[in-house]
């Protein structure tokens, strides 16, 4: 299923002003307004004697309707088979089907004395997913057993097809006032041929109660069928999206961040996927059922109770998985991928003075010390700019839970770090691609001394001149407690 929600504009104080004025005041202002332009009055009274015409015209109608209407109420059994068979009917939305169907279909050579229930008709309404069912249901609710086809049939007998096929039309008509708009099948089918394929064309429904409505929330259409349906406010839009017992996807157009947050909060339990578009991400916009492939698509309840997934969590969806237990040396052997606890691994050379086939997963160096000095840092913040307040003011730093006194800046560390572990030399590390992964644990105050221990953690191939190494980098302290810890990306030739 899918939902949407659109919010209304807010600024209504020009119509509130106008409905608070009275008819005489407002046929007063229009008069002395047309009485300024002879063409426009002109214009007005064409216009009003039509629809004057036109609305006499309707009345007559609708005094044939309303006969036709009462020869068959819904308290009949005829009046149940005439609603349902008008029901269906109206799935069909443009009036030239809808005419060709109830002509063909319900002239007396489908409806002789002696046909079967197997009669092409039948044949037909199911073919175009039309059905009397519900006809079978309320005259059961009614305490009757008759067969609404049977009824169908005796009315016809009765009455003759003309007069049933105006009764149809005018059931029809009172169920069309919830339906808004459709388009003919032919104006519908593009870049297809209708005769090869089943196509419903789009259609557009009002439902004027739906705090009373059932059908609206229940069925779940798929197809292009949407329903509009009036709300009282947010809460009460949210409300109302919400008995679909579950969708894919609920679309929300507003602009306010306000709507949008109590909408989210009040329906995404009840949705898959939150849609929200604006005048900022309209041009761009993917569309209500479009989802990208690293979204959840699914839902709960009549959504599906689960959710496809795309991008790697759907790979990983379908691969077979297994938690494997065991010592970080153990795990460290299998994976292949360096586990932090694992037993060290001297390397035999700097390691960036080894090609990337030659290092291996665990290979670790620790540097010498270095001391940070408070020259250190009054250098590295007049440098750099960076002159807060914790590395400059140290009773500004003390009164801060966080630093015993001033601090070396955290980047500074970093730099010291990368001076005592880095080979200068040119050899087979090509560059530096980043870093993942930073912490900073422990603050550093001038005089303490700072070490690095560098480990292998990972090798990946790349192309075929070099590969992307993973390093384990951790800073520590003269105590050996960390400092900061993070991931250096390299690249590395073969």
């Amino acid at each position: 299923m899918l939902s949407c929600v659109m919010t209304q504009p807010t600024d209504r104080a020009a119509i509130r002003a106008l409905a608070r004025r009275t008819e005489a005041d407002l046929v007063a202002d229009l008069r002395t307004q047309l009485a300024r332009s002879p063409a426009t009055l002109d214009a007005v009274t064409r216009r009003g004697l039509a629809l004057i015409r036109k609305a006499k015209a309707e009345g007559e109608r609708e005094t044939l309707v309303a006969q036709l209407m009462n020869r068959y109420r819904l308290s009949t059994e005829e009046g149940v088979v005439l609603m349902c068979l008008a029901e269906a009917l109206l799935r069909v939305p443009d009036s030239a089907t809808a005419n060709a169907l109830i002509r063909d279909k319900i002239a007396g050579r489908h409806w002789r004395e002696g046909e079967d229930e197997d009669s092409p008709l039948v044949v037909a309404l199911s073919a175009r997913g039309l059905s009397l069912g519900s006809a079978t249901l309320m005259l059961g609710a009614m305490g009757s057993k008759a067969n609404p086809l049977t009824l169908l049939k005796s009315m016809i007998r009765r009455s003759g097809e003309p007069v049933i096929r105006q009764a149809a039309l005018a059931a029809m008509k009172l169920l069309g006032q919830q339906f808004v708009m459709g388009e003919t099948i032919d104006a519908a089918v593009r870049r297809a041929d209708k005769d090869k394929g089943a196509f419903l064309p789009p259609m557009l429904f009002h439902c004027a109660d739906p705090d009373a409505a059932t059908k609206v929330h229940e069925t779940e259409a798929f197809g292009p069928v949407s329903t509009i349906m009036p709300y009282r406010d947010t809460a009460h839009a949210v409300a109302l999206a919400n008995r679909g017992q579950g969708s894919l996807a609920l679309s929300l157009i507003t602009h306010d961040t306000k709507v949008a947050r109590e909408v989210i909060m009040g329906a995404a339990a009840w949705h898959g996927r939150v849609y929200i578009n604006d005048r900022v991400s309209a041009k761009e916009s993917t569309g209500h059922g479009s989802p990208m492939p690293h979204l959840i698509h699914g839902g709960p309840g009549r959504a599906g109770g689960g959710e496809e997934m795309g991008g790697v969590r759907g790979v990983k969806h379908f691969m077979q998985r297994t938690a494997v237990q065991g010592s970080p040396d153990m795990l460290q052997a299998i994976t292949g991928v360096y586990v932090p606890g694992s037993t060290p691994k001297p390397a035999p050379a700097h390691p960036f003075t080894r090609t990337f086939t030659q290092i291996e997963i665990g290979e670790t160096i620790i540097t010498e010390p270095r001391v940070v000095t408070m020259d250190d840092i009054e250098h590295f913040a007049h440098f750099t700019g960076d002159t807060f307040y914790a590395h400059m003011d140290a009773d500004a730093a003390k009164r801060n839970p966080f630093f015993p006194d001033r601090v070396a800046h955290g980047y500074l560390l970093l730099s010291f770090a990368a001076g005592l572990f880095v080979e200068p030399n040119e050899g087979p590390v090509l560059a530096n691609t980043g870093l993942d992964n930073l912490r900073f644990m422990k603050p550093v105050v001038a005089g303490a001394a700072i070490h690095v221990v560098l480990t292998v953690k990972r090798k990946t191939r790349r192309t075929g001149e070099y590969g992307e190494v993973r390093w384990h980098v951790t800073i520590l302290d003269e105590a050996d407690e960390k400092v900061a810890e993070y991931e250096l990306l390299t690249m590395n030739a073969y």
